[in-house]
């Protein structure tokens, strides 16, 4: 099985786990997600990149943030490579170590942004995310994380 069908058949599952009706994007946002993580794996699988974590989904608002915890080990080398849905528009995001310090930062440029960090503590880290121009009354996104 292809690593992207594994990957799209993951995030299809996380959907139909929601334990709310409403809690999960609707199939036409998570086949697009799935699309776009997928094509994130294909392209960091040709550096060398393997899936750590992830789909890890998350529901943005505009005047807010989603915040997601992943454990990451000191010393590895990581990307966070995101999605959002159509109706994001934009989505920031960030990789905040324990200790509250920033490591890494979006600045806003697309729904498909990518991050790379190598932490210097290994525990719970967080990635916060947004949606600033959501034109619905929030917007889902995905995260994987791989490592090399």
């Amino acid at each position: 099985m292809r690593l992207g069908s594994v990957v799209s058949a993951a995030l299809a599952a996380f959907a139909l786990l929601a334990t709310n009706a409403g809690a999960a994007p609707a199939p036409a946002s998570a086949a697009f997600l799935a699309r776009t993580l997928d094509a994130h794996t294909t392209t960091l699988s040709a550096q060398h990149y393997a899936l750590a974590a992830g789909p890890l989904l998350g529901e943005a608002r505009a005047n807010g943030a989603a915040r997601i915890q992943v454990r990451l080990w000191a010393g590895q080398d990581y990307v966070f490579a995101a999605a959002c849905e159509a109706a994001c528009g934009v989505l920031t995001f960030r990789v905040v170590a324990p200790n509250g310090a920033v490591l890494a930062q979006d600045e806003g440029l697309g729904a498909m942004p990518v991050l790379r960090v190598r932490p210097a503590v290994t525990g719970r880290h967080s990635i916060e995310a947004a949606a600033p121009r959501c034109r619905a009354q929030s917007c889902w996104f995905a995260v994987n994380v791989y490592a090399r």
